[in-house]
Protein backbone atom coordinates (compact mmCIF):
# COMPACT_ATOMS: atom_id res chain seq x y z
CA UNK A 1 0.00 0.00 0.00
CA UNK A 2 2.57 2.73 0.95
CA UNK A 3 4.23 1.51 -2.73
CA UNK A 4 1.65 2.06 -4.31
CA UNK A 5 1.26 5.92 -2.17
CA UNK A 6 4.04 6.66 -3.42
CA UNK A 7 3.52 6.51 -6.60
CA UNK A 8 0.18 8.34 -6.17
CA UNK A 9 1.85 10.64 -4.84
CA UNK A 10 4.03 11.72 -7.59
CA UNK A 11 1.11 11.68 -9.85
CA UNK A 12 -0.47 14.37 -7.80
CA UNK A 13 -3.05 11.89 -7.08
CA UNK A 14 -4.75 12.33 -3.81
CA UNK A 15 -5.74 8.91 -2.05
CA UNK A 16 -8.91 8.08 0.00
CA UNK A 17 -9.26 5.26 1.56
CA UNK A 18 -12.64 2.99 2.29
CA UNK A 19 -12.13 0.26 4.71
CA UNK A 20 -15.23 -2.13 4.53
CA UNK A 21 -15.89 -3.88 7.94
CA UNK A 22 -17.52 -7.32 7.67
CA UNK A 23 -17.84 -10.17 10.21
CA UNK A 24 -14.41 -12.55 9.80
CA UNK A 25 -16.56 -15.65 10.12
CA UNK A 26 -18.82 -14.69 7.67
CA UNK A 27 -15.46 -14.21 5.57
CA UNK A 28 -13.90 -17.41 6.12
CA UNK A 29 -17.19 -19.06 5.51
CA UNK A 30 -17.10 -17.37 2.44
CA UNK A 31 -13.63 -18.25 1.72
CA UNK A 32 -13.90 -21.90 2.27
CA UNK A 33 -17.58 -22.14 0.20
CA UNK A 34 -15.22 -20.30 -2.75
CA UNK A 35 -11.81 -21.54 -2.67
CA UNK A 36 -12.28 -24.27 -0.20
CA UNK A 37 -9.61 -22.57 2.23
CA UNK A 38 -9.28 -23.57 6.04
CA UNK A 39 -11.69 -22.02 8.18
CA UNK A 40 -8.18 -20.79 10.53
CA UNK A 41 -6.25 -19.54 7.07
CA UNK A 42 -9.13 -17.38 6.07
CA UNK A 43 -9.81 -15.67 9.74
CA UNK A 44 -5.54 -14.97 9.82
CA UNK A 45 -6.11 -13.31 6.35
CA UNK A 46 -8.81 -11.44 7.33
CA UNK A 47 -6.98 -10.05 10.19
CA UNK A 48 -3.81 -9.37 8.52
CA UNK A 49 -5.60 -7.54 5.61
CA UNK A 50 -7.55 -5.16 8.06
CA UNK A 51 -4.46 -4.32 10.09
CA UNK A 52 -2.34 -3.77 7.49
CA UNK A 53 -5.39 -2.00 5.95
CA UNK A 54 -6.22 0.60 8.61
CA UNK A 55 -2.78 1.02 9.16
CA UNK A 56 -1.41 2.33 5.68
CA UNK A 57 -4.21 4.08 5.78
CA UNK A 58 -3.79 6.52 8.88
CA UNK A 59 -2.57 9.29 6.73
CA UNK A 60 -5.49 9.72 4.04
CA UNK A 61 -8.96 10.75 4.41
CA UNK A 62 -10.59 7.68 4.79
CA UNK A 63 -13.91 6.22 6.27
CA UNK A 64 -14.97 2.93 7.57
CA UNK A 65 -17.51 0.97 6.10
CA UNK A 66 -19.63 -1.74 7.65
CA UNK A 67 -20.68 -4.51 5.67
CA UNK A 68 -24.24 -4.76 6.67
CA UNK A 69 -25.25 -0.97 6.59
CA UNK A 70 -23.74 -0.43 2.81
CA UNK A 71 -25.82 -3.55 1.60
CA UNK A 72 -29.10 -2.55 3.67
CA UNK A 73 -28.70 1.41 2.48
CA UNK A 74 -26.08 2.10 0.16
CA UNK A 75 -26.76 5.54 -0.71
CA UNK A 76 -26.94 6.90 2.85
CA UNK A 77 -23.80 5.21 3.31
CA UNK A 78 -21.87 6.64 0.07
CA UNK A 79 -23.12 10.28 1.09
CA UNK A 80 -21.81 9.60 4.50
CA UNK A 81 -18.27 8.74 2.67
CA UNK A 82 -18.21 11.56 0.90
CA UNK A 83 -19.09 13.54 3.71
CA UNK A 84 -16.39 12.73 5.87
CA UNK A 85 -13.62 12.23 3.07
CA UNK A 86 -14.48 15.39 0.65
CA UNK A 87 -15.21 12.66 -2.53
CA UNK A 88 -17.20 14.43 -4.72
CA UNK A 89 -19.76 11.77 -6.35
CA UNK A 90 -20.96 12.06 -9.71
CA UNK A 91 -25.01 13.28 -9.81
CA UNK A 92 -27.30 10.34 -9.12
CA UNK A 93 -29.79 9.31 -11.24
CA UNK A 94 -32.93 7.41 -10.81
CA UNK A 95 -31.28 5.16 -13.24
CA UNK A 96 -28.56 4.23 -11.37
CA UNK A 97 -29.96 3.37 -8.15
CA UNK A 98 -32.45 1.21 -9.64
CA UNK A 99 -29.32 -0.50 -11.39
CA UNK A 100 -27.19 -0.35 -8.22
CA UNK A 101 -30.42 -2.12 -5.96
CA UNK A 102 -30.85 -4.30 -8.38
CA UNK A 103 -26.99 -5.03 -7.99
CA UNK A 104 -26.83 -5.25 -4.13
CA UNK A 105 -29.17 -7.55 -3.66
CA UNK A 106 -30.09 -10.50 -0.72
CA UNK A 107 -28.63 -13.48 -2.82
CA UNK A 108 -25.21 -11.22 -2.59
CA UNK A 109 -25.56 -12.05 0.84
CA UNK A 110 -24.58 -16.23 1.13
CA UNK A 111 -22.88 -16.30 4.26
CA UNK A 112 -24.59 -14.97 7.75
CA UNK A 113 -23.35 -14.87 11.42
CA UNK A 114 -24.11 -12.96 13.78
CA UNK A 115 -21.99 -11.51 16.94
CA UNK A 116 -23.34 -13.84 19.38
CA UNK A 117 -21.87 -16.78 16.74
CA UNK A 118 -18.73 -14.89 16.06
CA UNK A 119 -18.17 -14.90 19.98
CA UNK A 120 -18.68 -18.17 20.70
CA UNK A 121 -17.42 -19.79 17.57
CA UNK A 122 -14.15 -22.25 18.53
CA UNK A 123 -12.48 -20.91 15.51
CA UNK A 124 -12.22 -17.14 16.57
CA UNK A 125 -9.25 -16.24 18.66
CA UNK A 126 -9.47 -13.33 21.39
CA UNK A 127 -7.15 -11.42 18.90
CA UNK A 128 -9.71 -11.40 15.81
CA UNK A 129 -12.58 -11.21 17.92
CA UNK A 130 -11.05 -7.88 19.88
CA UNK A 131 -9.72 -6.67 16.43
CA UNK A 132 -13.08 -7.08 14.77
CA UNK A 133 -14.88 -5.02 17.53
CA UNK A 134 -12.33 -1.81 17.82
CA UNK A 135 -13.51 -1.66 13.57
CA UNK A 136 -16.73 -1.97 14.28
CA UNK A 137 -16.26 0.90 16.90
CA UNK A 138 -14.79 2.84 14.27
CA UNK A 139 -16.73 2.43 11.97
CA UNK A 140 -20.26 3.56 14.27
CA UNK A 141 -18.54 5.73 16.77
CA UNK A 142 -15.87 7.42 14.08
CA UNK A 143 -11.77 6.45 15.25
CA UNK A 144 -10.04 8.11 17.94
CA UNK A 145 -6.12 7.81 19.38
CA UNK A 146 -7.28 5.48 21.99
CA UNK A 147 -9.22 3.14 19.69
CA UNK A 148 -5.81 3.14 17.15
CA UNK A 149 -3.68 3.04 20.04
CA UNK A 150 -5.77 -0.08 20.59
CA UNK A 151 -5.43 -1.52 16.86
CA UNK A 152 -1.44 -0.75 17.01
CA UNK A 153 -1.57 -3.41 20.19
CA UNK A 154 -3.44 -6.11 18.34
CA UNK A 155 -0.84 -6.04 15.33
CA UNK A 156 2.28 -6.23 17.78
CA UNK A 157 0.87 -9.18 19.07
CA UNK A 158 -0.08 -10.18 15.99
CA UNK A 159 2.98 -9.59 14.01
CA UNK A 160 5.13 -11.53 16.94
CA UNK A 161 2.76 -14.48 17.10
CA UNK A 162 3.36 -14.41 13.57
CA UNK A 163 7.73 -14.68 13.91
CA UNK A 164 6.83 -17.55 16.68
CA UNK A 165 4.94 -19.07 13.90
CA UNK A 166 7.22 -18.40 11.14
CA UNK A 167 10.26 -20.38 13.65
CA UNK A 168 8.06 -23.00 14.09
CA UNK A 169 6.71 -23.45 10.59
CA UNK A 170 10.43 -23.22 9.24
CA UNK A 171 11.29 -26.24 11.88
CA UNK A 172 8.15 -28.22 10.99
CA UNK A 173 9.41 -27.78 7.20
CA UNK A 174 12.96 -28.97 7.94
CA UNK A 175 11.47 -32.13 10.22
CA UNK A 176 9.16 -32.70 7.31
CA UNK A 177 12.16 -32.78 4.72
CA UNK A 178 14.32 -35.36 6.48
CA UNK A 179 10.96 -37.66 6.88
CA UNK A 180 10.52 -36.96 3.28
CA UNK A 181 14.05 -37.69 2.77
CA UNK A 182 13.85 -41.28 4.95
CA UNK A 183 10.69 -42.11 3.56
CA UNK A 184 12.81 -41.98 0.04
CA UNK A 185 15.70 -44.10 1.55
CA UNK A 186 12.90 -46.72 2.79
CA UNK A 187 10.99 -46.80 -0.76
CA UNK A 188 14.61 -47.15 -2.49
CA UNK A 189 15.30 -50.14 0.06
CA UNK A 190 11.68 -51.76 -0.86
CA UNK A 191 12.42 -51.16 -4.32
CA UNK A 192 16.04 -52.67 -4.37
CA UNK A 193 14.45 -55.49 -2.24
CA UNK A 194 11.49 -56.48 -4.68
CA UNK A 195 14.18 -56.61 -7.87
CA UNK A 196 16.75 -58.74 -5.90
CA UNK A 197 13.27 -61.10 -5.31
CA UNK A 198 12.63 -61.05 -8.97
CA UNK A 199 16.49 -61.95 -10.00
CA UNK A 200 16.29 -64.37 -7.40
CA UNK A 201 13.19 -65.75 -8.70
CA UNK A 202 15.41 -66.28 -12.12
CA UNK A 203 17.79 -67.83 -10.36
CA UNK A 204 15.65 -70.43 -9.15
CA UNK A 205 13.86 -71.00 -12.23
CA UNK A 206 16.69 -71.27 -14.08
CA UNK A 207 18.56 -73.77 -11.72
CA UNK A 208 15.16 -76.00 -11.45
CA UNK A 209 15.23 -76.36 -15.40
CA UNK A 210 18.90 -77.08 -15.49
CA UNK A 211 18.35 -79.71 -12.47
CA UNK A 212 15.32 -80.98 -14.72
CA UNK A 213 17.36 -81.43 -18.10
CA UNK A 214 19.95 -83.32 -16.06
CA UNK A 215 17.94 -86.00 -14.44
CA UNK A 216 16.58 -86.38 -17.69
CA UNK A 217 19.96 -86.68 -19.90
CA UNK A 218 20.54 -88.85 -16.47
CA UNK A 219 18.33 -90.80 -16.83
CA UNK A 220 18.54 -91.17 -20.76
CA UNK A 221 22.36 -92.46 -20.35
CA UNK A 222 21.06 -94.97 -17.77
CA UNK A 223 18.78 -97.06 -19.98
CA UNK A 224 20.80 -97.09 -23.04
CA UNK A 225 23.39 -99.01 -20.80
CA UNK A 226 21.38 -101.11 -18.60
CA UNK A 227 19.32 -102.76 -22.04
CA UNK A 228 22.32 -104.26 -23.52
CA UNK A 229 23.25 -106.00 -20.39
CA UNK A 230 19.73 -107.34 -19.78
CA UNK A 231 20.11 -109.04 -23.24
CA UNK A 232 23.24 -110.68 -22.84
CA UNK A 233 22.84 -111.83 -19.75
CA UNK A 234 19.13 -113.44 -20.25
CA UNK A 235 20.91 -116.64 -22.56
CA UNK A 236 23.58 -117.54 -19.80
CA UNK A 237 21.23 -117.23 -16.81
CA UNK A 238 19.04 -119.88 -19.36
CA UNK A 239 21.56 -121.85 -19.92
CA UNK A 240 22.42 -122.74 -16.52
Amino acid sequence: ASFISSILAEMEVDTVAFLPIRNPLEVALSLKRRDGLPMAKSLLLWLRHVLEAEHQSRDMPRHFLRHEDFRTDCRRQLNHAADETGVIWPAPSSQSDIEIEKFLNEDLHHERASIEELRNHPDITPLIRTAYEILRSMAVDGESRELRAQLDLVRTIFNESCDVLAIATAEAEHLRGELRGRILDHEAVVRAHHELSLECDVIVRDRDAFLAERNALLASRSWRWTAPLRWVRGPFVRRT
